[in-house]
């Protein structure tokens, strides 16, 4: 038993024994596999950091925004359990849609790390054309599009959008904390405008589909709250559902908020001033 767990075999039979009984689905337990498997084999053959490279910001030949993270997320494991507690399936066309949106979120938060680690595995990086603020300015709006079409598309859809901007709050590797209170304005270059931010449509309409889910108002989470705290008020929602799902639809709302994503990925007008550290660390 100690050998099947170790290698997962354990946990593969478990999930097997679930979908013989019926608690499963077979396209629930067929779809996870596929993307345990492939997440296992594409693991081996990650472009991770390279620390010897020179300083700078570097792009890519690869295109696409889902190129390298169709697999790379993982995302299947989130679909899986929202699959279980709504019933409903995904579509090809949704579930591209899904991996657009949170790739966006994963490597717009990673964005800054991953340029003071030179980290060339960040697709958002791997993209950069032309004038940064643009290109980010860009992104920002379309990151707002696909995520409110998604909640408002399926409550799976919205489940699990929601759950992955809490993992990238709550995730300890992350530190969106630490992005949002050390970096400081640079009074060197002018504030370039991001329409993102200015026009407040794109992130109105992302509020609207939330709605239905709730909010804990000011007891909710937020970026500008330190970790341990989150952790503490987290722990008194996940036995209520709807304290639950309101707590989710407020990370979402927190986190792809305009002015924050901005504030997170400017590293033209907004210095870094924290710990950078080896090239493990994460700021």
């Amino acid at each position: 038993m100690k050998l099947l767990q170790q290698n997962g075999a354990a946990a593969i039979a478990f999930l097997k024994l679930c979908s013989l009984s019926g608690l499963m689905t077979n396209w629930q337990f067929d779809n996870l596999m596929a993307g345990v498997l492939q997440f296992r084999v594409m693991g081996y053959y990650r472009d991770h950091a390279r620390p010897h490279l020179p300083g700078g910001i570097y792009g890519s030949r690869i295109t696409g925004l889902t190129t390298h993270r169709y697999i790379d997320l993982v995302l299947f494991n989130g679909v899986v359990p929202a699959s279980l507690a709504t019933g409903a399936q995904l579509t090809k066309h949704d579930y591209s849609k899904l991996v657009k949106a949170c790739a966006l979120i994963n490597d717009l938060v990673d964005f800054r790390s991953d340029i003071k680690r030179k980290q060339r595995e960040n697709v958002v990086l791997r993209g950069l054309r032309g004038n940064i603020c643009v290109y980010l300015d860009e992104l920002i709006g379309d990151c707002l599009d696909t995520a409110s079409s998604l909640v408002e598309s399926s409550r799976l859809c919205g489940f699990v959008l929601m759950s992955f901007c809490n993992w990238s709050i709550m995730g300890s590797h992350h530190k969106v904390y630490e992005l949002m209170k050390e970096p400081t304005g640079d009074r060197n270059w002018p504030l370039c405008r991001y329409t993102s931010v200015s026009n407040q449509s794109k992130y109105k309409r992302l509020l609207a589909s939330l709605a239905p889910f709730g909010t804990l108002g000011e007891d909710g989470p937020s970026v500008s709250r330190k970790r341990t705290d989150l952790d503490q008020q987290y722990s008194t929602c996940i036995g209520d559902r709807k304290r639950h799902l309101a707590w989710l639809a407020d990370t979402c709302r927190s986190l792809l908020c305009p002015q924050t994503l901005r504030r997170i990925v400017d590293v033209v007008h907004y210095r870094w001033d924290g710990q950078v550290g080896d090239v493990q660390y994460c700021p």
